[in-house]
C-alpha cells in the first residue's frame, strides 16, 4: 500500500489506531516523507486524540530509526504556533475570497431558497420546525439543546416540531445527524447520548467558516455559486446570530467507517483549504438551530432549505 493510500485510512478509534500509526510511518519512511508533513498528516487524519501526547512523535522516530534515520521533535513556541496559525488563515482567506467574489447581502439565499424560508416577526421559532420536518422523518430521534446539555434534549422530531409550531423557544443548538436514543462513550470514556457512538445515520456534515476577513456577505456569495454550480449537495444554510453562515451538506455514509473515509478523510481536508473549521469533521458536531434569539440579541435565522429526503 502507498502511503496517500494509508494516510486515509485511519480506523476507529480503539480499533487498531496506533498500528495504523506505525504502519503509516513505515511506509513514510521507506517512501522518504517529510517527518514534519507526516506528523501534520497523522494529527488530521487520526480518529482520536494522542495518548500520550507524545505518541504520534515517538512513533515516528521509531520507524525513522529503524531505517537508519533520526527524526528530531521539535515542539513549537506559542509566538511560533501563531505564526504559523496566521499564515494559515491567510492562505484560506485568499482560497475563499477567489471563490466567493464580490459579497452580498446574505438575505439575497433566501430569494433562491427551494423552500420558502421567510418567516413573521413573532413566528421565529417555526424556523425550527421547519427545518427539522424538511430533513428527517418524525420518527427519527433528534438531539436539541444547549452546549452543557449532555444528556437531555433528545426526543423524535415530531415532537420538538410540535413544541416549535407552537412557539415554544429553540435552544441554540442541535445536532445534525438522527440519534439511536442509547447511550454511547465519548473519548474520554465517559457515557453519552450525544456523541459519535450514538449516530444512527450519518446524513450530514457541518461547513462552517470562520476567517476573520471573510464577512457574511462573503459567505453567502460563496454559497449561492456552491448552489447555482451544483458543486455541493447542500441541504441548509442557517445564520449563525454571529459571524458565520452554517451549511449542512448530504453526505449519506452508512457507516463511521464510510464517514471517515468519505468526510474525515476525503472532503474536509479540500474543504479546510478553503477555511472550513475542522473541529466539524465528527458526526456529532453541534451546528445552530434557527428561531433561537442568540445571547437575547440577534435571531438564528433559516436562510435556505432544499427539503431533505
Amino acid at each position: 500500500m502507498k502511503y496517500d493510500e494509508i494516510i486515509a485510512d485511519c480506523p476507529q478509534g480503539g480499533n487498531g489506531v496506533h498500528s495504523w500509526m506505525m504502519a503509516v510511518c513505515n511506509i513514510a519512511a521507506r517512501e522518504k516523507i517529510e517527518e514534519h508533513r507526516l506528523a501534520e498528516d497523522i494529527k488530521s487524519a487520526m480518529t482520536r486524540e494522542p495518548s500520550p501526547t507524545n505518541e504520534i512523535e515517538a512513533t515516528i522516530q521509531k520507524a525513522y530509526s529503524e531505517v537508519g534515520s533520526t527524526y528530531e521533535y521539535h515542539k513549537e513556541t506559542p509566538e511560533e504556533r501563531e505564526i504559523k496559525k496566521e499564515a494559515v488563515a491567510k492562505m484560506q482567506t485568499n482560497a475563499f475570497l477567489k471563490i466567493a467574489g464580490e459579497p452580498i447581502h446574505a438575505s439575497e439565499l433566501m430569494g433562491i431558497s427551494p423552500v420558502d424560508t421567510k418567516t413573521i416577526k413573532g413566528y421565529e421559532s417555526q424556523m425550527a420546525a421547519k427545518l427539522l420536518l424538511y430533513l428527517y422523518d418524525r420518527k427519527e430521534i433528534v438531539w436539541c439543546g444547549d452546549t452543557y446539555d449532555m444528556q437531555c434534549g433528545i426526543d423524535y422530531v415530531e415532537n420538538w416540531a410540535e413544541k416549535f409550531l407552537c412557539l415554544e423557544s429553540p435552544p441554540p443548538f442541535f445536532i445534525p445527524n438522527p440519534l439511536t436514543g442509547l447511550p454511547g462513550n465519548r473519548k474520554d470514556g465517559q457515557e453519552s447520548y450525544r456523541c459519535d457512538q450514538c449516530i444512527a445515520d450519518w446524513r450530514y456534515a457541518l461547513f462552517e467558516v470562520d476567517l476573520k476577513e471573510v464577512t457574511l456577505g462573503h459567505q453567502a456569495a460563496f454559497w449561492i455559486k456552491m448552489i447555482k454550480q451544483d458543486k455541493m449537495p447542500v441541504e441548509s444554510i442557517t445564520y449563525s446570530g454571529g459571524k458565520s453562515l452554517h451549511a449542512l451538506i448530504r453526505v449519506d455514509c452508512k457507516t463511521e467507517i464510510e464517514w471517515d473515509k468519505k468526510v474525515r478523510n476525503g472532503a474536509f481536508p479540500e474543504w479546510i483549504k478553503v477555511g472550513a473549521d475542522k473541529a466539524c469533521r465528527n458526526p456529532s458536531r453541534l451546528s445552530r438551530l434557527p428561531g433561537h434569539r442568540r445571547d437575547g440579541k440577534t435571531t438564528q435565522t433559516l436562510l435556505w432549505l432544499r427539503g431533505g429526503k
